[in-house]
């Protein structure tokens, strides 16, 4: 597939699952993607998406999978990511997400895979991650991670 994801995808009010790795799409994840309200399955890699996470994922209260490895998305991640109750795998990697880890993960009590790694993030490893207790796969190699 070629192309953009269009602002009607937020029409697909009962989508469960929108998976789309490894195509050729380009541009942004239009802010509509927010109204997916029963979306559990949002896969994205390996395409060419760039532009920064719309803070609008965050109402995407069933997910439980967001996949956007392999692209060229920028930006901080959005503190709203917190906002994904149901997540368990959050995978973000091998793109120019910078800034820091929102401390506001740490409340993601289902997530099981958390991969950050090759991004430009510049911050230590926020304390609240040591409270996802269902973690089991954490990646955070090839940033700028710091700390003591």
């Amino acid at each position: 597939l070629r192309g953009t994801l269009p602002s009607e995808i937020g029409m697909l009010v009962n989508l469960e699952k929108l998976l789309l790795s490894k195509n050729n799409i380009k541009g942004t994840i239009p802010s509509e993607v927010g109204m997916l309200s029963q979306l559990q399955n949002l896969w994205l890699d390996r395409n060419n998406m760039n532009g920064t996470m719309p803070t609008e994922v965050g109402m995407l209260s069933q997910l439980r999978n967001l996949v956007l490895y392999s692209n060229n998305m920028n930006g901080t991640i959005p503190s709203e990511i917190a906002m994904l109750s149901q997540v368990q795998r959050l995978d973000l990697s091998n793109n120019t997400f910078d800034g820091t880890i929102p401390s506001e993960m740490g409340i993601l009590r289902k997530i099981d895979t958390l991969s950050l790694g090759n991004n430009n993030i510049h911050s230590a490893i926020p304390s609240e991650i040591g409270v996802m207790s269902q973690l089991h796969y954490l990646s955070l190699g090839d940033n700028n991670i710091n700390g003591t």
